[in-house]
């Protein structure tokens, strides 16, 4: 397996969409998330995305200069139009909107409808916890690429349906980001998977169907069967906690809780390891990445490279390949 430095594959992608029609503010930041994705682990929405996004562009269906804008809003909520640009940025710009009005009001909700991918979920709930606000987060798929089948059904007809919560902590927050069915493994993104859960795959497939009613038709965004939807739909809640319990008993109480399941016996006594909380397996990877550099899988480089030269895009001399482990 190859190994690149995170930065100098930020530099190549924002490179690449910027060529594709992206400004390079909006290509940094897209890139950066997908960087990001794959340091903490999660290559499905890391770099192997950046290719899919290119061919989206150049299939017109992904405007990279378009802007989201507010539909209609009261003083709790907010409706937005991603008009079929990334993903990323309409989340960007839900989450300031949400904070905003969750602090005016205790709560807020905003929903995204006509947005192209958004991506691994976590870093924006995230954002939020760590302003005080507990954030729950769900995104529907796209309707013409059903992956995920039905408890008991033979074929697929809904899609992964990813769910994530944030809560604060006394120093950065408790997140929890999983999509609500089996991950897929491989390159192919049409991969058939099915509800999470094993034996208990009835309860993956329930939370599934719900995220895909609650992002589809509460957004407006539209459910699977809808063969001509456009892009996804997103639902972003959030509740300001002081406005609640008084926010240094909340913080006490979450930190009560992981301090007693960490000292919860672990199954093999006599190992070393010690009980991972949500989320604390992406940082561990997150910082050998950083150290060792991003393993590179030679398919997914050779489909980046092919993307990034129909866009125009050419590379520097240091970034014509990634270097040995």
């Amino acid at each position: 397996m190859k190994r690149m430095q995170a930065g100098l594959l930020v530099r190549m992608g924002a490179g690449m969409l910027q060529c594709a029609g992206a400004a390079p503010q909006v290509a940094h930041r897209v890139t950066r998330l997908l960087v990001d994705a794959e340091l903490a682990g999660h290559p499905r929405h890391g770099i192997e995305r950046l290719s899919y996004y290119l061919e989206q562009i150049v299939q017109g269906r992904l405007v990279p200069d378009a802007t989201a804008v507010v539909v209609s809003q009261t003083p709790a909520s907010v409706v937005l139009d991603g008009c079929q640009g990334f993903g990323e940025l309409a989340l960007d710009q839900a989450v300031a909107l949400a904070a905003g009005k969750a602090v005016d009001q205790g709560v807020a909700a905003v929903v995204i409808r006509r947005a192209h991918g958004v991506g691994r979920l976590s870093p924006f709930v995230e954002q939020l916890a760590e302003q005080g606000q507990v954030a729950l987060l769900m995104a529907n798929g796209m309707s013409r690429q059903p992956v995920v089948v039905p408890y008991g059904a033979a074929a697929p007809c809904l899609g992964a349906n990813p769910v994530a919560m944030a809560v604060p902590r006394r120093t950065g927050c408790l997140a929890l980001d999983m999509a609500t069915c089996t991950t897929r493994s491989g390159q192919d993104p049409t991969a058939i998977q099915h509800p999470f859960g094993g034996v208990s795959a009835h309860k993956g497939y329930g939370l599934n169907l719900v995220v895909e009613l609650l992002a589809g038709a509460l957004t407006g965004a539209g459910c699977a069967g809808q063969s001509e939807r456009p892009g996804h739909g997103a639902l972003l809640l959030s509740v300001q906690v002081a406005d609640f319990v008084a926010y240094d008993a909340f913080v006490a109480e979450v930190e009560d809780l992981l301090a007693f399941v960490r000292s919860t016996r672990m199954v093999d006594a006599a190992g070393d390891g010690a009980l991972l909380l949500p989320g604390e397996p992406e940082r561990m990877r997150r910082a050998e990445s950083l150290a060792r550099g991003l393993p590179v899988d030679p398919t997914t480089w050779e489909r980046l490279m092919a993307a990034g030269r129909r866009v125009g895009w050419e590379p520097e001399s240091e970034s014509r390949g990634p270097a040995s482990d």
